[in-house]
């Protein structure tokens, strides 16, 4: 789920009768870049701390850097068993665009096409982004 999705009152529907009946093996991935279509979610519905929130739901919760393709697989790793009581929300802090110059934290990139010179831009950029420590080619 991205960030905007927060604000929409299904999804804490949803997250409320995950805790009641104790459906532990639901897993929420939260993207948590602060960007929704039209603007900052802060700025747009006061989200805050988007963890806090699903502590206090009921859900365990992990607070990741949803870059870092380590600590993706640690989060999944170190999931409960099925069977247990509590969903899990791990919550991706990320930066819309990550890699890529012209895009990062522009709220303009959040649909959009690229032309020639944007891709070789974009391109060119992504060759400096480090995935499981090593640049990509």
């Amino acid at each position: 789920m991205g960030d905007g999705e927060q604000c929409e009152g299904s999804v804490w529907e949803a997250a409320m009768n995950a805790v009641h009946y104790k459906l532990g093996n639901l897993i929420g991935i939260i993207d948590r870049n602060g960007l929704a279509s039209d603007g900052g979610i802060d700025e747009l519905t006061g989200l805050d701390d988007i963890a806090e929130k699903y502590r206090t739901f009921g859900w365990r919760v992990v607070e990741i850097n949803g870059h870092n393709i380590q600590e993706i697989k640690k989060a999944f790793d170190e999931l409960p068993p099925a069977d247990s009581e509590k969903p899990t929300a791990i919550v991706c802090h990320t930066v819309k665009g990550h890699g890529v110059s012209f895009m990062e934290n522009n709220v303009n990139w959040h649909a959009g096409k690229m032309n020639e010179s944007q891709y070789a831009q974009a391109m060119s950029d992504m060759k400096g982004v480090k995935c499981r420590g090593q640049k990509m080619d």
